[in-house]
């Protein structure tokens, strides 16, 4: 199972279970504490987003294999156009 984790309109793609269940976690507590950084990646030099109580947050659950990057999702950026 892998997620793409949207925040502000900046997605990001999740494969690993671990890191899936520690964001979940990271971003339920941030919004507890009025606001935190929380790490949005499987590795530990990912990039790290402030969370708070009104930061829009979306996750989607998509079956993407994590070694199969053709198979990832492509997103436009509209705003940019």
């Amino acid at each position: 199972m892998s997620i793409v984790l949207t925040v502000n309109r900046e997605h990001y793609i999740l494969h690993d279970d671990e890191s899936i269940a520690r964001v979940r976690d990271d971003i339920e507590a941030a919004v507890h504490a009025g606001g935190r950084m929380v790490l949005v990646a499987d590795r530990s030099d990912g990039p790290e987003v402030l969370i708070t109580p009104v930061t829009a947050v979306r996750i989607d659950t998509v079956d993407v294999e994590a070694d199969d990057p053709e198979s990832a999702p492509e997103f436009v950026d509209f705003d940019s156009y």
